[in-house]
């Protein structure tokens, strides 16, 4: 669509100038409403065990020379979950749910331990510790856009002002919008409970004001 307007030059004559209008992209995804609830995927954790030995290759576990550690894929609740064991006794575990996130809540929370606990079952060979204990090391979180989109899709990343990144996309299995961003919250799975049950509390925004002026 092509827009007309009138405007004068610097020697006073009036004159019509064809302008195309600016798409007004924060107009429109403010526009598809946005969930309250913020959500988590791409989880990864990590924890320590005291022996790493006893892996076999015949429990489908798969030797990875790049990174010198095995591999595994495990299915809890239905949600995939991957595991890598380093010959130093490290374990990281990638909770991959972006078709269906945890929300940032307690019972999100209670619900992602329950998936973790079944998971540290299938590990107690190797003396996996208490789910709680576990170090969240990082996470998507974000939110998905109320109203479905259709068309073509978009992938904007950028960085925010504390040195993070971001993005906004179409998730097109879902078909909606999502807006995420790439966190490192480096907690325990206690810390973060206690993080939710406590960001009401006036002790708690306090700690976290003092947290952005650090």
């Amino acid at each position: 669509m092509t827009v007309f307007k009138n405007y004068r030059d610097p020697m006073g004559v009036g004159l019509t100038k064809r302008v195309k209008p600016c798409f007004d992209f924060v107009r429109v995804i403010e526009s598809l409403g946005w969930e309250d609830l913020p959500y988590l995927h791409n989880i990864r954790l990590e924890f320590n065990v005291f022996r790493a030995d006893g892996v076999s290759s015949s429990d489908g576990w798969q030797w990875c020379k790049r990174s010198f550690s095995y591999r595994k894929r495990f299915y809890c609740f239905e949600f995939p979950l991957f595991v890598q064991l380093y010959d130093s006794g490290r374990v990281q575990v990638l909770v991959k749910c972006s078709m269906a996130p945890v929300p940032f809540c307690f019972s999100g929370l209670t619900s992602l331990t329950s998936v973790l606990g079944e998971l540290k079952g299938k590990l107690d060979w190797v003396g996996a510790p208490r789910v709680v204990d576990w170090v969240v090391t990082s996470w998507h979180y974000g939110k998905d856009s109320v109203k479905e989109v259709s068309g073509a899709s978009f992938n904007v990343t950028f960085q925010t002002w504390s040195n993070t990144f971001a993005r906004i996309y179409v998730k097109r299995e879902l078909r909606k919008v999502r807006v995420e961003e790439i966190q490192s919250p480096n907690r325990t799975v206690q810390e973060l409970f206690e993080t939710v049950m406590n960001r009401g509390s006036p002790a708690f925004l306090e700690k976290r004001e003092l947290d952005k002026d650090g």
